[in-house]
């Protein structure tokens, strides 16, 4: 079941995507980072995988849960997934990505890994 229908809220442990007709789950813990570029967004999975799909990601970060932070205009991370935060704002992820953070949000993505160790 997709949507709990006693409250219609969505699983907390996944996000459902309809991708050409089809509903596409994709599991909180498998997604290391989000991104977009024009109109595609893509889902970089920590497996290598990536998924891309045309809904916007203004449309997608209200269906994540709080291990996701939005760190610039393109990008969304999986907290669980990041290694370290740089002071040039350079932030690395579990597979050795490395993502540039914009100078209005590092402050409260540190304070957010800060609190989730």
């Amino acid at each position: 079941m997709l949507i709990n229908q006693k409250n219609k809220t969505m699983p907390n442990d996944h996000i459902v995507i309809v991708y050409r007709r089809e509903f596409i789950e994709i599991a909180f813990e498998s997604i290391e980072y989000i991104s977009t570029d024009d109109y595609l967004t893509t889902f970089f999975y920590v497996n290598g995988n990536k998924f891309t799909c045309t809904k916007p990601l203004n449309k997608i970060i209200p269906k994540l849960n709080a291990d996701f932070y939005q760190i610039n205009r393109s990008q969304v991370v999986n907290l669980n997934k990041v290694t370290s935060v740089a002071d040039n704002r350079e932030l690395e992820l579990e597979g050795d990505v490395k993502l540039t953070v914009a100078c209005r949000r590092i402050k409260e993505l540190k304070r957010r890994i800060k609190n989730s160790a």
